[in-house]
This record gives C-alpha cells, structure tokens and sequence, in this order.
C-alpha cells in the first residue's frame, strides 16, 4: 500500500515540477490572475511559485542575475481605461556583508473583466449548445458537466 503512495507522490510532484518549470515569471503571474481568489492569496501564490521557478532554472541564469534571491511580492489593483489592471511586484535581494542590494520587476496585465470575451461564433456556440444538450438527453454527459 505504501509503494502505490511513494509513486503517486512522485508523479504529483515531477508534473508540478515540469508546469513550474516550462512557464516564465509573467506567465506564472498570468495564471494566477486566471486561477482568482482573494487578492492577498494571488500575492502570496505568486510569491510561492515564483521562489520554485527560481530554484528550478537557476543554472540557466547568468552569475550575476543568480545572486538575487526573491525577497517579497506585491500585487497591486486599479483600473485603466475602465479595464481591471494587476501588477505584480517581485522585490530581489542579493545579500552582501552589509546589507541587500534590491531590484524590483514588475510584471502587468490588464483584463478587461466586464466584457466577455468570445473566440467562437454565435453559430458555433448554439452548435456546442445544442451538442452538449444532446449528450446530457442521452445521458452521456452529467448536469454538472453540462452547466460548467
């Protein structure tokens, strides 16, 4: 029972490991935008997976970028022109004898969430409704599926 366990765990954590890893620092903070929640848990999941990243691609970065280590981020809200603005603030520090030597990078997007947006046509959408509506009649596809 315990061997199924180990090898669960670590497949969980080489698929975790490789998402982390294939994505740059912006598009972890994408995903996180995309992921929601409350904004103090965006902040502290970006910071989080922003540390991992870091670990992982550290021999890929040049001497000098290696040194900063992720310190804190920030995440800011506001609007710009009527659409929702996130900027995170990743603050590096690079620990010397006397203290830190600091950069900031800032990684920002701005959403338009009051308007939805559609990659489809209106006549694909009814198809995939109707198609979808079938599947739930023949019972080949649940309620919960159908309504998300």
């Amino acid at each position: 029972m315990k061997k199924p366990i180990l090898l669960l765990l670590v497949g969980l954590s080489f698929n975790l490991n490789a998402q982390i890893d294939t994505h740059t620092s912006r598009e972890i903070d994408s995903l996180i935008i995309d992921e929601g929640g409350p904004l103090s848990l965006m902040s502290i999941k970006s910071e989080e997976r922003q540390k991992e990243w870091q670990i992982l691609n550290r021999n890929f970065f040049s001497s000098k970028i290696a040194r900063y280590k992720l310190f804190n981020t920030k995440l800011i809200v506001g609007k710009e022109e009527g659409k929702r603005v996130y900027i995170f603030s990743h603050t590096h520090c690079w620990k010397k004898p006397l203290g830190c030597i600091y950069i900031t990078t800032d990684n920002k997007f701005i959403r338009d969430d009051y308007k939805v947006k559609f990659n489809i046509s209106r006549d694909e959408a009814i198809k995939k409704l109707k198609e979808a509506k079938d599947l739930l009649d023949i019972e080949m596809m649940t309620r919960e599926e159908f309504t998300n």
